[in-house]
């Protein structure tokens, strides 16, 4: 399952049992991107920082890291995290929330998890296992980066896209635009001084 230091994390189902599990090497820690994840201490370690991840939302990350990047629904998180599929919408969703606040990630720009409306979650980085030789974090040229830069300009693009300051300044020039036409036939046949336009 390793090579060169990178192991794939796998999660299985057994269908009859509705039972998950997580390869054990992920307890031992991984990566994701340029983050370390440390399950078995409730750690995240983000630009040399430490922050806390509760155990609910570890449990949760942990197996959203295993799945390979497939779509796992509301349903299988509620069933894994606390053996019910049932569980209220709202319990996923605000342990999602809790995860991305402690990654630093954006539900409109989205750089580890993605929601699928309708649907459910989805990682979009690959997760490398810690292996016993390896030194954490791992180097910069073995983690597939996003450029820094390149992500503010996306996020800064999506909050402004979802935003309504691109409607409200549309309609201001566009009846600014109008304004000024009117106000250039108008002024005229009323014979208005040049000054009194400006």
């Amino acid at each position: 399952m390793s090579t060169n230091n990178e192991s794939e994390a796998t999660v299985s189902l057994d269908n009859t049992k509705g039972h998950f599990s997580v390869d054990t090497e992920l307890h031992q820690g991984f990566q994701l991107g340029s983050l370390v994840i440390e399950p078995d201490l409730g750690v995240v370690i983000r630009n040399g920082q430490r922050y806390h991840l509760a155990p609910k939302a570890m449990e949760v990350l942990l197996f959203l890291s295993s799945t390979n990047g497939e779509i796992v629904s509301r349903e299988k998180i509620s069933q894994f995290a606390w053996g019910d599929n049932h569980t209220s919408k709202a319990n996923v969703t605000h342990v999602i929330s809790e995860i991305r606040h402690v990654l630093d990630d954006h539900k409109e720009c989205p750089t580890y998890i993605q929601t699928i409306p309708r649907k459910g979650y989805r990682m979009l980085l690959p997760t490398v296992a810690k292996s016993g030789n390896s030194i954490w974090p791992f180097p910069a040229d073995q983690i597939d980066q996003i450029g820094v830069t390149e992500k503010k300009w996306k996020l800064s693009f999506s909050l402004l896209k979802s935003s309504r300051l691109i409607n409200a300044s549309a309609a201001y020039l566009v009846v600014s635009w109008v304004l000024l036409q009117v106000f250039s036939i108008v002024l005229p046949i009323f014979d208005v001084p040049p000054w009194g336009g400006k």
